[in-house]
């Protein structure tokens, strides 16, 4: 569990510096506020939240408010995409899952 919290803290960080390096996704952000991403990652078994908000993202463990879309992969899946993904493909693989408001992912 302490894990999770250190592994979350860590990655918000990394997030928030390189958003506040890039006004493109700085302002891509400030669009999303308030909007709320659940994630759920299969390999290892580990779920956070990712809201928006004007100027930086935050990852929690938790959220009691009603999520706008949902995130399902392995990291495996996740990382795969990230890294060959091709930005004309109009599709995922199979072993992404995604539900709520498409538009906002």
């Amino acid at each position: 569990m302490l894990f999770n919290t250190l592994f979350l803290s860590m990655l918000e960080e990394l997030l928030n510096r390189y958003i506040a390096l890039d006004v493109e996704t700085l302002n891509k952000i400030e669009k999303l506020h308030g909007k709320i991403i659940k994630f759920i990652i299969t390999y290892p078994n580990v779920q956070f939240y990712l809201k928006f908000s004007k100027h930086k993202i935050s990852l929690k463990k938790t959220s009691k408010q009603e999520v706008d879309s949902q995130i399902s992969a392995s990291s495996f899946a996740l990382l795969q995409q990230a890294i060959f993904a091709k930005p004309e493909a109009t599709s995922l693989p199979k072993e992404i899952e995604i539900s709520g408001d498409l538009h906002l992912i």
